[in-house]
This record gives C-alpha cells, structure tokens and sequence, in this order.
C-alpha cells in the first residue's frame, strides 16, 4: 500500500508521484483521472481520499 498526496488534479507531481510518472508513464495519470471523471470533478476536494489500484504499477 502506498498512501501519497497529489494536486487537485491529481497529478502525479514532485517526489514520488513525480518517480512514480517517471517509472509507470501516462497510464497511471489517465487513471487517476478517469477517478475524477466518474465522480463528475475537474478537481479533488482537500483532504479526500482514493482508492485505486492501477494497472500500471506492482
């Protein structure tokens, strides 16, 4: 499990979303946005959580 902040727009950003990019490509950001999507959002709401468990990562 690997619990990290990220932006409203859930970009992977600085640290390890930015390593997480780096390893994993655009996949992994086309998922988290696919989140915001299906709860009709253009950002995430400070301090909500997600669960994803992406098919682009171990």
């Amino acid at each position: 499990m690997l619990i990290r902040s990220a932006i409203g727009s859930l970009n992977p950003s600085g640290g390890v979303g930015a390593k997480l990019l780096l390893r994993y490509g655009g996949g992994m950001r086309e998922e988290l946005h696919a989140l915001l999507k299906y709860r009709e959002r253009h950002f995430a709401q400070g301090g909500e959580v997600f669960v994803w468990q992406g098919t682009h990562t171990p």
